[in-house]
């Protein structure tokens, strides 16, 4: 191997790859268990990934593949069907176009771990616009968003198709991709599914599913939010099919819409459906179930314990007619149900009298929360407020960091004296005030050095809010802005 072939630098195990250098190339010059260290640029390719290596680049908003609608942008199967462990983290991928995986298609056999990414603007006039999953596809922090799937309706999974594959989801955001077909945001043709605090938001479908379509096999969602989506037929946020198991729990599903049939937040067809602990507010259907609709009699949909939007739980024209919070059809069982807001338990919870934080590295947080203004806000409900995001006030927050109205320190001031921990705040000595500075969003514990100088500066007679200030006007706290995609 020369650098005639492989124009990058070459060191051991460690392959790099320079602005306007080849990431195929390196790839090519390879072996399996090397890593490929990408610098940022825009680099106009079709990869694809035959061996297992970890792919590495200088972050989403600086790496960008672009596959110039000629292919998809990056393949990742091996001939003969050969095992292969694939890891890609820190890079855009946007402009591919195939009949499969507009941006990425991971074959059966291979095992994809993809982290800090976005997957966005990629067309597939097949199935997945921008991820097509056979194998094992496991997502972390990152967003998939303004994909399509565009031929006809039976092109389905904007966002992501997972064709008989083992799907997780973590941390992530699903927005703005459609679907001709089904599943706007997430098709799952069987195959596990887990998504654990992510948001779904924003997706269309040209038939049933606005958000996520569910056939066969299991789904299992967690602390996640489903809004805003929007199926032509039936299934505004989930449509749940043909001997599926879906489980829900600390969940909510909200503002979701089936244009021309049932089951605004969620429609239920022949499968078993278990939601608890959820909020189902806000919902529409142009005929029955705004909230939840079951076709079935056997089982029995288990929606439980849930907040429907008001005190006097769902309607139902038999059972709850003097209900105003989302509908549900018959086979639901909804009773008891909440007669107030649900109160999530948070991913990392935070006490808010010991101030006792888990400790994570930022590659941790933004892996957990996802690298954008909303995993920010996320992130500032669990580590400073002790609880998850209200959706919205998570969209008030995120509104406002997006407009630029405010910064990130300006939202940290107004969670820390905001009325919710006002009381607290004023409780602490200046001991726990500066700890609670460090645990709560530079997501550490303090130095000694530093914070010695801090208990000090404080006892100077500075104000905590004057405190707050200063201590945000530091580079580390900057880095976390730019990691989470934020001015500060």
């Amino acid at each position: 191997m020369s650098l005639i072939i492989f124009p990058g630098k070459i060191y051991g195990d460690t392959l790099y790859v320079g602005s306007g250098d080849s990431i195929q190339a390196a790839i090519d010059a390879a072996a399996s268990g090397d890593t490929i260290m990408v610098a940022a640029g825009k680099y106009t390719e079709n990869l694809t990934i035959d061996k297992s290596i970890t792919l590495t680049g200088a972050g989403a908003s600086n790496t960008i593949i672009n596959g110039n609608s000629k292919n998809r942008c990056i393949n990742i199967y091996k001939l003969n069907n050969a095992d292969l462990t694939v890891s890609i983290s820190g890079f855009t991928i946007t402009g591919g176009s195939a009949g499969g995986g507009g941006g990425i298609y991971n074959y059966t056999f291979s095992t994809l771990n993809l982290s800090n990414s976005t997957i966005s603007s990629n067309v597939s006039n097949e199935h997945g616009g921008g991820i097509k999953n056979s194998g094992t596809l496991d997502i972390t922090g990152c967003t998939i968003s303004g994909n399509t799937a565009t031929w006809g309706l039976s092109t389905d999974g904007g966002g992501i198709y997972n064709d008989d594959g083992n799907l997780t989801i973590t941390g992530s955001t699903i927005s703005g991709n459609k679907a001709n077909g089904e599943g706007g945001g997430i098709f799952k043709d069987e195959g596990p599914l887990t998504i654990t605090n992510c948001t779904i938001s924003g997706n269309t479908s040209g038939y049933n599913g606005g958000g996520i379509y569910n056939y066969k096999d299991s789904l299992t969602i967690t602390n996640s939010t489903i809004s805003g989506n929007k199926a032509s037929d039936e299934g505004g946020g989930i449509y749940n099919d043909d001997n599926s198991t879906t489980a829900i729990t600390n969940s909510t599903i909200s503002s979701n819409k089936a244009e021309n049939g049932d089951g605004g937040g969620i429609y239920n067809d022949d499968s078993t459906l278990t939601i608890n602990n959820s909020t189902i507010s806000g919902n529409t259907a142009t005929v029955d179930g705004a909230g939840i609709y079951n076709i079935i009699t056997s089982p029995i949909t288990d929606a439980t314990n849930n907040w429907w939007g008001t005190a006097n739980g769902p309607y139902n024209v038999n059972t709850n007619p003097s209900g105003t919070g989302n509908s549900v059809s018959d086979n639901v069982d909804y009773t008891p149900w909440l007669t107030n807001p649900v109160v999530y338990t948070p991913l990392n919870p935070l006490s808010p009298q010991d101030w006792v934080f888990e400790n994570l590295n930022i590659d941790e947080l933004l892996a957990l929360y996802g690298p954008t203004p909303e995993g920010l806000v996320k992130m500032l409900y669990d580590t400073i407020l002790g609880r998850l995001a209200d959706l919205d006030g998570q969209n008030y927050w995120v509104t406002q960091l997006n407009s630029g109205a405010f910064g990130a320190s300006q939202v940290v001031e107004h969670f820390i004296f905001s009325d919710e921990l006002g009381s607290i705040i004023d409780a602490m000595t200046n001991e726990e005030f500066i700890t609670f500075l460090y645990n709560s969003f530079l997501s550490r514990n303090p130095d000694s050095e530093g914070f010695e100088n801090w208990v000090i500066y404080i006892n100077s007679g500075v104000s905590k809010l004057d405190t707050l200030r200063v201590f945000m006007n530091n580079q580390e706290w900057f880095d976390i802005c730019a990691m989470f995609n934020v001015a500060p």
